[in-house]
């Protein structure tokens, strides 16, 4: 039975609640949250040093990235993946043409640093993004 007034309800008749809507609607915040949630970011929680010349790239002017991250202990990971040292020109490799953005630790050893920065050197690389925290 359709009800046009609260005087036409009767309390035999039954109250359904339309369940597609709220299913659509839960739908489409999982499909938000799944792309949200893509964005390249370190896959390791690092403490990025602080920089005052810091700048911020446009969207616009970002091409196919490479996240590299060196945690506090000096370990390499290429987009999540551990690397050991001795596969850093491979890696290196297998990502050319893409810019390297780099989330060093501020007390991860130089040295790893350095030989990243020399071996992309080597191969042509100019194309390395040092993140850092913006002091403000």
């Amino acid at each position: 039975m359709h009800c046009q007034n609260i005087e036409d309800f009767d309390a035999d008749d039954e109250i359904s609640i339309e369940l597609t809507p709220l299913i659509d609607v839960i739908f489409m915040l999982l499909i938000f949250f799944i792309i949200a949630t893509t964005f390249v970011k370190p896959k390791f929680e690092v403490a990025l040093p602080d920089a005052e010349s810091a700048k911020i790239v446009p969207e616009n002017e970002k091409t196919p990235v490479c996240a590299v991250t060196v945690d506090a202990a000096g370990t390499l990971f290429f987009d999540g993946i551990e690397t050991p040292p001795e596969l850093l020109p491979q890696k290196l490799k297998e990502h050319e043409g893409k810019i390297f953005e780099v989330f060093s630790d501020k007390t991860a050893p130089f040295g790893v640093v350095l030989q990243l920065m020399d071996e992309a050197k080597k191969q042509g690389h100019e194309n390395l993004l040092f993140m850092v925290e913006k002091e403000r």
